[in-house]
């Protein structure tokens, strides 16, 4: 069980929660293994596709909850979706995935946060609850310390009222960036309303991270980077996964 009283508190004060050693670290290390196979390869099977241009600093792969069992069975995480629930109401989809790889000088810009809105990713709550209409969890695969270039935000972010002038600039230069060094094996759930981005790595590690995004039931599939779900997963024989995707517009 990860929604507490005290990790609904905290998400909705800080926008995030970090549960520890969350993951059997044996499924992690195939995880690992299989990103650093992909980064071997110039194309991959259908649906994972490159979702950015590929770079000396970054491997962005979209829809890489499909490539294998071991990504597919995160999508009916038990506690991820717990979560989701929780912080939808119940009314939820999976809506997309995808992995990044970062070299030393790759980073993610700052990105969203309460204003200006996003007709995407906003987050309020009423009367004791919670409405994110997107929410990502966040998997470290490999190398999420400081100098790696860890998953960052700005805590309480995703609730400001205010035109933000660090936005789509290097979290390192926003005065209030809180960086979320973390293990293989760590969860990290965050609405995606808050404002977040990846610090610059200067180490000579590569760091992998896992991406799944939850959204409100009726938001179609994000689209851009080339994000979708392929007909495999919508016309599933397993019944959780294909009510988890299942586009919710009745």
């Amino acid at each position: 069980m990860i929604w507490t009283d005290d990790n609904k508190y905290l998400f909705d004060l800080n926008g995030y929660i970090v549960i520890k050693n969350y993951f059997d670290q044996k499924k992690i290390s195939r995880m690992s293994s299989t990103l650093k196979y992909l980064e071997t390869l110039n194309e991959y099977p259908y649906p994972v596709t490159h979702g950015k241009p590929r770079t000396q600093e970054e491997l962005y792969l979209s829809n890489i909850a499909e490539y294998d069992s071991d990504y597919k069975s995160i999508i009916c995480d038990p506690g991820i979706l717990e979560v989701i629930d929780k912080t939808t109401m119940g009314y939820y989809r999976f809506n997309h995935s995808y992995s990044i790889s970062h070299w030393a000088g790759g980073s993610t810009h700052l990105h969203m946060g309460g204003y200006p809105i996003h007709p995407k990713a906003t987050y309020q709550v009423k009367n004791g609850d919670i409405f994110s209409s997107l929410t990502k969890a966040v998997i470290p695969l490999d190398n999420h310390n400081v100098e790696d270039g860890c998953f960052c935000v700005v805590p309480g972010s995703h609730k400001a009222n205010f035109d933000n002038r660090y936005n789509l600039g290097n979290p390192s230069d926003h005065p209030a960036i809180q960086s979320l060094p973390a293990q293989p094996g760590d969860l990290i759930i965050f609405t995606e309303a808050l404002q977040h981005g990846g610090l610059n790595n200067i180490s000579n590690n590569a760091r992998r991270t896992a991406y799944y995004c939850y959204s409100v039931g009726s938001m179609p599939d994000w689209g851009s980077l080339h994000l979708h779900c392929s007909q495999d997963l919508y016309k599933s024989e397993d019944d959780l996964l294909r009510e988890t995707v299942r586009l919710k517009i009745g």
